[in-house]
């Protein structure tokens, strides 16, 4: 009778590459607790490894993003790759299993990963935004009504000068 093979462990993320440029550590990503990123990125690749006994092609993984993917994702290949990310907070998950289809649900890699929010998704930009349209329709209802004022006014004296010129026709007959 033999034992079934034993699932592995631990598992280490090896790299982080954003927007396709890949991020230098003093130590192993593994031993962070979180990931922030200074500035705006929509590609985020993390590269992984099972700590295991096991031979390396019989192990499986599979990751999820919550928050931009929340259903898991399996695969042999020991990486991720997400696109369009917006900024916010997500949390990274990664299990590892056998391809006999048993999951490590024990030892789940959970690292929160905090990308800031570009100035165009900010609150402070959707109300400059939203006070600058308001202000442009009120400018732009301001001057119609000036230019229809404006155009009356032209009328009446146009008016005025017409019935002037008349009477003075008449008079002169």
């Amino acid at each position: 009778d033999l034992l079934p093979t034993p699932l592995p462990k631990k598992t280490i993320i090896s790299k982080v590459a954003a927007n396709g440029v890949v991020l230098k550590s003093d130590s192993a990503f593994a031993f962070k607790k979180q990931l922030n990123f200074p500035k705006d990125i929509n590609r985020l690749e993390l590269a992984f490894q099972a700590v295991s006994v096991v031979n390396a092609q019989k192990v499986r993984y599979a990751y999820r993003l919550l928050g931009h993917q929340d259903v898991w994702t399996e695969t042999r290949e020991p990486n991720a790759l997400f696109t369009d990310l917006k900024g916010g907070e997500y949390l990274f998950e990664l299990k590892t299993g056998l391809e006999d289809g048993r999951w490590n649900e024990e030892d789940i890699l959970q690292m929160p990963i905090v990308l800031p929010l570009s100035w165009y998704r900010t609150t402070g930009f959707y109300i400059f935004s939203a006070l600058f349209v308001l202000a442009l329709a009120g400018f732009i209802l301001r001057w119609r009504t000036q230019s229809i004022r404006a155009q009356s006014a032209r009328e009446a004296e146009y008016q005025q000068k017409l019935a002037e010129t008349e009477m003075m026709a008449l008079r002169a007959q």
